[in-house]
């Protein structure tokens, strides 16, 4: 925190700010993921963040994996990208 009042920097933590900080692109590391998400769910302090995911609409395995880990959300790639301006200004 020191270092962050030492730089004129301000901690500021909003829809937009979460969201960069929670995507990446997982890879093959999708699992660990989708086991941070089931452990958040586990969390009664966490179980209420709302999760999305999104893949190929080729890579059932992984879309099975996401719902059964607790993922509110799973889009196919395609639909995300269509949705994004409207997932993006959701309350």
């Amino acid at each position: 925190m020191a270092r962050l009042r030492e730089h004129g920097l301000r901690r500021s933590v909003g829809v937009p700010g979460l969201f960069a900080t929670a995507y990446g692109n997982v890879g093959s590391s999708i699992y660990y993921a989708l086991g941070l998400v089931a452990a958040m769910k586990q969390d009664a302090a966490l179980a209420s963040i709302a999760t999305l995911g999104f893949a190929s609409h080729v890579q059932t395995e992984v879309i099975t994996a996401a719902r059964q880990a607790g993922v509110g959300e799973v889009l196919s790639r395609s639909a995300f990208t269509m949705q994004l301006a409207d997932i993006l200004t959701r309350s």
